[in-house]
């Protein structure tokens, strides 16, 4: 992908109601704005109403251009998993063999699981 351009994009329905508010000449120079933005990477040389409806969008459409970006790398937008994931990744695997011992040893005993922290003791 060359630099800020996708090959689709989602047209909101925010984006269609909010121009239908407009004139047809500015409601074109809106949606041109945003197309141009998305499929050539252009920043519009639009004003007034249609230049703040655009800034208004553009946050959006620049979060969407960034994941399809970091999508054609394979990976998040950043490249890297935040601290927290990693800590609860790591958290999660030291856990497993405790839960699979737990499990294993309810039933060989004859327990059943109904709910997590309560059991169910067949007698």
């Amino acid at each position: 992908m060359d630099d800020q351009q996708l090959k689709s994009f989602s047209f909101f329905r925010s984006y269609y109601e909010a121009g239908r508010e407009l004139e047809d000449k500015e409601r074109l120079a809106f949606y041109d704005a945003i197309i141009k933005h998305c499929f050539d990477g252009l920043e519009p040389s639009v004003n007034g109403t249609v230049k703040a409806m655009f800034l208004l969008c553009k946050p959006n459409i620049s979060r969407r251009i960034s994941r399809a970006k970091a999508g054609e790398n394979g990976g998040m937008a950043n490249g890297k998993q935040t601290p927290s994931n990693d800590e609860a990744n790591r958290k999660q695997t030291a856990s497993k063999p405790q839960a699979t011992t737990k499990q294993n040893a309810s039933k060989e005993g004859g327990e059943q699981s109904a709910c997590r922290g309560f059991r169910l003791i067949q007698g």
